[in-house]
């Protein structure tokens, strides 16, 4: 999967010269929490998000002050809050990678630069919502944690019988890998409340071991 299936666009940008109390209302009415910063040909020069502008805001009210925000120090444009040159992925870089670069670099956004032109954003929210989506959690379902036998057809018998009853699987991830003898399955199943007493019957029946379950 690439990035450009994932990210955000269009994209709300801001200049260096704006007050940081505007960048905040920005951030504030449009539920977000990074702008990237652009020049005036709309090249990428820096980002900033909200935890910058919280850490350069005092609210008014505990200053004794009129205006809604006091500015802290010296910080009064977002070129004194953004990070400069901040890292940028294209449109076709792997999902996994960008994940990588976000985990490993303790950033919680990437902009998306095509012929150095923005073309979206990706946040942590954005891989976060695509995880519990391939994880089958965004669908009704039920998730159970299936034991591997010993003739390794654990995984198999689950999908023959979830089917055999009308059923899907959404997704099954796998756990205890490092240092298990065998390892377990987490499966999301798409399955009618009804069949399901029948479907932990057939599993347990073909000699497979049922861990935890879960709606």
């Amino acid at each position: 999967m690439k990035v450009s299936e994932i990210m955000k666009a269009p994209v709300i940008t801001v200049t260096p010269a704006l007050p940081i109390e505007e960048a905040f209302e920005i951030l504030r009415k449009k539920g977000i929490r990074h702008l990237p910063v652009v020049d005036d040909q709309d090249r990428l020069i820096g980002i900033i998000s909200d935890k910058d502008l919280r850490q350069a805001l005092v609210p008014a009210n505990r200053m004794g002050e009129e205006k809604r925000y006091f500015y802290f120090k010296n910080l009064v444009f977002v070129k004194d809050v953004m990070t400069q040159e901040p890292l940028f992925v294209r449109p076709d870089t792997d999902v996994e990678r960008a994940a990588y670069l976000m985990f490993t670099k303790k950033i919680g956004a990437l902009v998306v630069l095509e012929d150095r032109r923005i073309m979206g954003i990706l946040t942590r929210s954005d891989l976060l919502l695509l995880l519990i989506g391939i994880l089958g959690m965004l669908k009704e379902g039920t998730t159970f944690l299936l034991e591997e036998d010993e003739g390794h057809k654990a995984l198999a018998t689950a999908f023959g019988a979830v089917s055999g009853l009308g059923g899907k699987v959404l997704s099954v991830a796998v756990e205890g890998l490092e240092g298990a003898k065998r390892p377990s399955y987490k499966f999301r199943v798409e399955i009618d409340r009804g069949k399901q007493p029948e479907l932990f019957e057939r599993l347990q029946e073909a000699g497979l071991k049922l861990g935890e379950l879960e709606p």
